[in-house]
């Protein structure tokens, strides 16, 4: 897909944003610059600067969902992505309501109950997307761009990161980053009991296992034989299902300048909580400067720390399921894992200088790769009974 299939979509589009602003932003409202457009591999988005009447500014994103390999108007004539498109809307209008209106349940005490609502208090630390519409010919969704920055970005800023309470900062982040999940599954995810380990998951297991072995010479037979004894002394047991975010990570993990904390691209995807909580555990731990520096751009204790942060900001006085983190942390490191080898087989050549840099390091990612499956797996087999 070229940027000239997308250029000849702009004109129509950008007449359609001009019809709502007043319904959106008031009458004088206008938009005061020509559309940026920013390719993705499974995205396009168009970024507008409007400016109201009393001169304030906002910045509207129009994201339309994009198959590689199809063009344009394929893509947006596509059902399947249409209708990931609409779901994306409808989780952004769920998630703005219930961020900017849920109170405390009256006449029950946060202590009993203390997942139900952000509380009071809590509400001044999050904050959410305002989603516009969706307009159905472009197949896209139209937003109000967050004032906010992915937390990866600000981790890997060195000249603010890493002062004496960066630690602690992080931590109070995760931490937060934990309860908005908690409150997503109970308010959005109709939670339901589900198969602790189904055969969707064994399936996609074995998958991400046969994707990597042939780049590895690694035995993955423990591996296999710990999944294999999980699944068998599981079979009977359930865990809490329900729509998940299904990327959860710190690239859609927003920090906006006042300090709340935001969230992007929500999916509408049944299954596992355990499967989210996993997805932003692992996230910096399979990052590509984690992995390419061995484990020491985060060392090990400190990563524990955010973990800890994470597990308490969702569970609370909970005792989480140690079994379940460890084997959905296990499909999460196998997911990136293999994602990272498709892209570095099937679509080196597009990248240039920087696929010939992450393939140079392969060897050494992929050891540590393994490193970090090693420790999970370990982890699970101690719990196994």
């Amino acid at each position: 897909m070229s940027f000239d299939e997308v250029a000849v979509l702009l004109p129509d589009l950008t007449l359609t944003l001009r019809a709502n602003l007043s319904e959106w932003y008031g009458i004088g409202s206008s938009i005061i610059s020509s559309p940026d457009v920013r390719m993705r591999e499974w995205s396009v988005f168009v970024r507008y600067q409007i400016q109201l009447a009393d001169l304030q500014r906002r910045a509207i994103l129009v994201k339309i969902r994009r198959h590689p390999d199809q063009s344009i108007s394929e893509s947006i004539s596509s059902p399947g992505l249409k209708e990931e498109g609409r779901n994306d809307y409808e989780a952004l209008k769920a998630i703005e309501n219930f961020v900017s209106t849920a109170e405390d349940i009256p006449g029950e005490n946060n202590n009993t109950n203390p997942y139900r609502y952000f509380s009071s208090e809590e509400k001044d630390h999050f904050c959410a997307v305002r989603p516009l519409a969706f307009f159905d010919p472009f197949s896209a969704l139209v937003m109000e761009e967050l004032n906010a920055r992915p937390l990866r970005n600000m981790i890997l800023n060195f000249k603010t990161a890493y002062h004496a309470g960066w630690q602690e900062q992080l931590s109070n982040w995760f931490y937060r980053s934990g309860r908005w999940l908690r409150v997503y599954h109970e308010q959005l995810g109709k939670l339901h009991e589900g198969p602790f380990f189904s055969d969707d998951i064994h399936a996609a297991l074995e998958k991400s296992i046969n994707v990597i072995e042939p780049f590895h010479d690694f035995d993955f037979t423990l591996a296999r034989k710990v999944l294999r004894q999980t699944r068998a002394a599981y079979k009977d047991r359930n865990l809490s299902f329900g729509l998940l975010h299904w990327n959860f990570d710190c690239a859609n993990f927003l920090v906006a300048e006042d300090n709340r904390i935001g969230i992007l691209d929500p999916h509408f995807i049944d299954g596992p909580i355990y499967m989210d909580i996993a997805k932003i555990m692992t996230d910096l731990q399979t990052y590509r400067l984690q992995t390419l520096s061995y484990g020491l751009f985060i060392r090990e204790k400190v990563m524990q720390k955010f973990h800890r942060s994470i597990l308490q900001g969702y569970f609370g006085s909970e005792q989480p399921d140690e079994v379940a983190i460890n084997l959905y942390c296990i499909y999460a490191v196998l997911d990136k894992w293999q994602i990272d080898e498709e892209a570095e087989h099937e679509h080196g050549s597009e990248h240039g200088w920087l696929h010939q840099f992450i393939q140079s390091h392969a060897t050494w990612r992929r050891k540590y790769f393994m490193k970090l499956l090693s420790a999970y797996v370990d982890r699970l087999q101690k719990l196994l009974p």
